[in-house]
Formats: C-alpha cells, structure tokens, sequence
C-alpha cells in the first residue's frame, strides 16, 4: 500500500487573529520596559563616567605631584522636570603648582577634558542631567565650582564644600523618570580622602551602580 502523509491542517482565522493579539501585547510591553530603562542606563553610564574622571584627576594629581581638579560648569536647576531640556557639563583640568596653582589646562589626554552631556553636545545623553550642585568656594581663589585635588590625591576643599554626611555630592538624575513622579538619580560622593561612592536612590540592585573608586582601584 502507498503511504498516505497524514492530513495537514491549517490554521484558522481566529487562531492566527489570536496569536497575532497575543504577540502584539508581549511587543507593546517590551516597548514600554526598554522606553523605562534605557534613560536608566544612560544616567548610570554618564555616573560612571563622570567616577573616571574623577579617578583619573586624583590619579594624575598623584603621578605628576601637581594640583588637578574637577571644574563643574553647568547643572540642572529643573532636573527633576521632565519637559525641560538636560543639562550639565564640567572639565578635567590641571594646575602648574602643588598647591595654589594660578594656570590651569585643559586635561587633553584623558580624551575627556571638556564634558558636555547636553543635547547637540560631545557627550549627549538624552533625558539625562547633571543636577546643580551645593555651593563649592573651592580651596584657594578662583576655584569656584571646582574639587581640587592635592598631589596626594587628598580633596583640597574647605570644610564648607563637604555636606553633613562628609561628602561634596553630585547627582545624576534620570530626568524621564520623573514624568511617572520617580526620584531615579545617582550620586557620586566624593570623600576628603578623594574616593568616590556612587550611591542609587533607589537601591543597588535596581541600578547596580554602588560602589567605591580611588586611584589604586578600578571603576
């Protein structure tokens, strides 16, 4: 006897019309959780980031036996409003002395001397925002906005630049995530010593950014 194939059967209508319903949900949610989670991703790699530079001016401090410091130059003063553009921006620069230096340049070799997240910017990071920053006088004069490190690697600011807590503390905020009333940041802490804490403001396990950088560690 020939072999007989068993018969086909085809899908129907309502069957196709329900796989495509189903597949649509899974889609729609898929978008909306990375729509959630990539400005989170961008404001944790902009932290990172800016904890390198702040590693690399202590470690340069250090190597070279001069002053190098953190020139911040633009913050958010609107950055937990989400229809106002991003904003924040600061240099990488070094001293011609161990100590009150009177001519600072530009860190050109770190790639990173002028850092700019704002849209149009060399480092743009979309919904992401370097939020102002509590008065720094900086140690010295014309050290306003500015950490300043020693040739040890110590932070030269007066005591009046460091909060309660001990720390000179900046914050970078997930500006998208505010339009759902979430207070989604990274703070890096600075420490006398010149380490670097980066602290989530909702928990290490959601943002995976806590952590400690010094000059001998990596980031």
């Amino acid at each position: 006897m020939p072999f007989l194939s068993p018969k086909r059967r085809a899908f129907t209508m309502l069957e196709l019309v329900a796989v495509i319903s189903i597949m649509s949900v899974v889609v729609a949610l898929g978008i909306g959780l990375m729509r959630d989670q990539v400005p989170r991703f961008r404001s944790v790699q902009v932290a990172k980031d800016l904890r390198q530079d702040v590693t690399a001016l202590r470690t340069t401090a250090i190597e070279r036996g001069v002053e190098t410091r953190l020139l911040l130059e633009t913050g958010d003063s609107s950055a937990n409003d989400p229809e106002t553009p991003n904003a924040g921006a600061w240099r990488l620069q070094v001293g011609n002395a161990a100590m009150a230096s009177t001519v600072w340049t530009d860190l050109n070799e770190s790639g990173r001397a002028s850092v700019s997240i704002e849209k149009g910017a060399n480092h743009y990071a979309k919904g992401v925002s370097l939020a102002d920053w509590e008065e720094l006088s900086g140690p010295w004069s014309g050290n306003d906005s500015a950490i300043v490190f020693s040739p040890r690697g110590w932070v030269q600011n007066p005591g009046g630049d460091f909060g309660t807590d001990g720390y000179i503390t900046l914050s970078v905020v997930n500006k998208v995530a505010w339009k759902n009333g979430v207070d989604d940041r990274i703070d890096l802490k600075v420490a006398r010593s010149g380490s670097v804490t980066m602290v989530s403001s909702l928990s290490s396990r959601d943002a995976g950014t806590v952590g400690t950088a010094s000059a001998s560690e990596g980031s």
